[in-house]
């Protein structure tokens, strides 16, 4: 990148602003400020930052930042056009769902389950039905000789099996003040891939999904919504969270 770096900071010094009047206005941080004015930026949380950074940094100096991207070379990645659209946009509920299909399998081997179940069921009451009758009654007879009277046939009661809910819920990152790397997989940090790059100022990434794993780089830029609530993050600097319908965890 040459002398970006350099060109940014002698800017800066002669119109004699601070870096941290910079951090306030461009939303960020100083030491990323620094970072970008040292040339050293493997200190960024990511190399995609570096155009974003640049760039905001230069308009807040008054300078081409254009031409300082050129100078930079390749382009920071477009954002898939399906996921990302204009803030404010269209209701959340109009998301498209994505069916995982590993939910799909899981459900086809219940239904095995449930017929095999079934099918011994009817053989095991086939078979030992009259016998187990039988003995029951001989079992009442029994105690209603020694009690000296009548009692109630037994009964039996068979819990309902426990249910768990696996619906998915509308989760939505949007930017504000700023733009935002971000890495969103479905539902672990080794799950698939479902958005990975930079996402702009005033974007929003929506996804319908029981639960997923995202590695944020810049959180102070970035907004989370489950449905129509919205959930304060829990991490203040480049991290990993977990989104479910009950809101936004630290993955840490």
């Amino acid at each position: 990148m040459g002398t970006i770096g350099n060109r940014l900071r002698e800017e800066r010094e002669r119109r004699g602003i601070g870096i941290e009047e910079v951090e306030a206005h461009t939303k960020i941080r100083a030491r990323y400020l620094l970072a970008l004015e040292d040339e050293r930026f493997t200190d960024l949380p990511d190399p995609a930052y570096a155009r974003a950074f640049v760039r905001d940094y230069a308009d807040e100096l008054g300078m081409d930042s254009q031409s300082l991207l050129d100078e930079m070379g390749e382009p920071a990645p477009e954002l898939p056009p399906e996921v990302v659209s204009d803030f404010p946009s269209e209701p959340l509920a109009r998301v498209r769902t994505l069916v995982p299909t590993r939910w799909l399998l899981v459900a086809a081997v219940a239904i095995a389950i449930v017929v095999a179940m079934i099918w011994v069921g009817s053989q095991l009451g086939s078979g030992t039905g009259q016998d187990a009758a039988s003995v029951g009654s001989s079992n009442q007879a029994a105690h209603s000789a020694s009690s000296g009277g009548s009692s109630p046939p037994p009964t039996s009661t068979v819990p309902p099996p426990a249910s768990t809910s696996t619906a998915a819920v509308p989760i939505a990152f949007t930017t504000s003040a700023g733009p935002c790397w971000l890495e969103v997989r479905a539902g672990s940090a080794t799950g698939a891939i479902l958005f990975q790059g930079m996402l702009a100022t005033n974007k929003t990434l929506r996804f319908s999904r029981q639960r997923v794993w995202a590695r944020v780089g810049a959180p102070w830029n970035l907004r989370v919504h489950v449905g129509s609530q919205r959930f304060a993050l829990p991490i203040a600097d480049t991290g990993d969270l977990v989104v479910t319908h009950s809101g936004a965890s630290s993955a840490a």
